[in-house]
């Protein structure tokens, strides 16, 4: 009985340590997303044909779903109560999760209200800094 015990231990602790080991890797290898200083999709990062969906799409959600409603609208067209959804979204966003957040609202052609462009630029600029600096 302790031997089964031991060895169900034991196996369920290999199965954390693999799964653990696999969300790691993934994140590691997902690509910089970068966008431009106006907040548009940035050419040189080599993911502009993904919003223009040449390719397979790098979506990543933050429980931000709802955003998807504003596909193909202009940046200068928000109400203030839409504008205020994405506000919520970067406002919880880690630093190291603002470039990737920008990158996917534009893979799922969303445009970031032009007025938080501002601020998502200067946290994705000082997250970058902090990784620099590291």
């Amino acid at each position: 009985m302790t031997l089964e015990l031991f060895l169900l231990i034991a196996f369920a602790l290999l199965i954390g340590i693999y799964v653990y080991g696999r969300k790691s890797l993934r994140r590691t290898e997902e690509p910089s997303p970068v966008v431009s200083e106006d907040g548009e999709c940035d050419e040189a990062c080599g993911l502009k044909s993904v919003c223009e969906g040449k390719e397979k799409e790098i979506v990543v959600y933050f429980e931000d779903e709802e955003l998807d409603q504003y596909q193909g609208r202009d940046a200068d067209s928000y109400a203030s109560n839409e504008i205020e959804q994405f506000k919520e979204v970067l406002d919880t966003l880690q630093l190291k999760e603002v470039a990737i957040w920008l990158n996917s609202l534009c893979a799922r052609g969303v445009a970031l209200p032009r007025s938080l462009r501002a601020q998502a630029i200067a946290l994705r600029n000082e997250a970058r800094n902090l990784e620099n600096n590291k």
